[in-house]
């Protein structure tokens, strides 16, 4: 949440300006940019993400066996019956 009015800050005793919206947007513009600029990267040369995809697994997945255990549930206990 953004002031939109000036205000003293609390801690350090200066007059705080508004944000406004727009300000808030700028400031996430070169993110933005970096974010579209890693994609081009990404795209431009997919090795620096497919390093490890050419390397063979070690892991057999037709020998891996999962096993879960079964729990006996606790017996219901009503109390005892009315009489």
């Amino acid at each position: 949440m953004a002031p939109k009015d000036s205000y003293i800050d609390r801690v350090t005793r200066k007059r705080m300006e508004p944000v406004t919206t727009g300000q808030i947007y700028w400031g996430a513009v070169p993110f933005v940019i970096i974010q579209v600029f890693m994609v081009l990267l990404v795209i431009l040369f997919p090795s620096l993400v497919m390093h490890y995809k050419g390397a063979a697994s070690t892991i057999d997945p037709n020998t891996i066996k999962i096993e879960i255990p079964q729990e006996e549930p606790p017996p219901l206990d009503f109390g005892q019956p009315k009489q």
